[in-house]
């Protein structure tokens, strides 16, 4: 394709882009509609103009930075980081990270964070995770942190969950949860108010255990009659 095609295929897709753009029955806050192609440098500076008044039902892709309402489909930006005013259902890859102001259903990869202010259910692998309810895999380089995790959930220095963790928690450094259903697995040091299933690490420790086991040096249940044991403890009921 000569110089001057190339020119004219750009130009007619800048042109195509925004005629394309439909308003929507049901767009995020702010959203004045949606388009099946986004592309752009850094918010605001798009096709079709203004990121964030455009819901992505397709592809976006931005170098620096985008901020979409939401987002179906893929949400590429190769240099930068990706923020979704509402909900996204699709893939996030951004090097930076991920930011969902609500729902996030599917693929997130950054080499940075992952945020998600509601509900997470899919896939995420990045360096560090905050997010409220998470469903899937999660795995981080360093920290993964949330109210509740329902899945596989692994990082290397810790994870985090303030209240109710089911399924598998793994960490190279410590696990923390104030219920555990299923299993811990720390290199150092697994921590819990009631267990339910089963920790492993060299330190253990449970305030309740009303049916799990702990493998490793040391194991702390504090409801039990005998407290702490080396290698094995646990609670099976009477």
């Amino acid at each position: 394709m000569n110089r001057f095609a190339k020119y004219m295929f750009m130009a007619a897709l800048a042109a195509a882009i925004p005629a394309f753009a439909q308003e929507a029955e049901d767009v995020g806050e702010g959203a004045q509609g949606y388009t099946p192609i986004l592309l752009g440098l850094a918010s605001p500076v798009s096709i079709p103009y203004g990121n964030a008044q455009w819901d992505v039902r397709g592809v976006g892709l931005s170098l620096f930075y985008t901020d979409a309402p939401k987002v179906y489909g893929l949400n590429l930006v190769p240099c930068g980081a990706a923020l979704n005013r509402d909900e996204m259902y699709g893939v996030d890859i951004a090097p930076v990270f991920t930011w969902c102001q609500k729902n996030a259903y599917g693929v997130r990869l950054a080499l940075g964070g992952h945020i998600s202010n509601a509900e997470n259910c899919g896939v995420q692998i990045g360096g560090i995770s905050f997010q409220r309810m998470f469903q899937g895999i999660d795995v981080e380089l360093a920290l993964a942190v949330g109210e509740s995790c329902e899945g596989l959930q692994a990082a290397f220095i810790a994870t985090c969950n303030k209240n109710k963790t089911t399924g598998l928690n793994m960490a190279a450094g410590v696990n923390l949860a104030e219920e555990v259903h299923g299993c811990q697995i720390a290199g150092i040091f697994n921590e819990t108010d009631e267990l339910t299933g089963c920790q492993i690490g060299l330190f253990n420790f449970a305030k309740e255990c009303p049916k799990g086991l702990q493998i490793g040096l040391i194991n702390v249940i504090v409801d039990n009659q005998i407290k702490a044991l080396p290698f094995v403890n646990g609670y099976f009921g009477e």
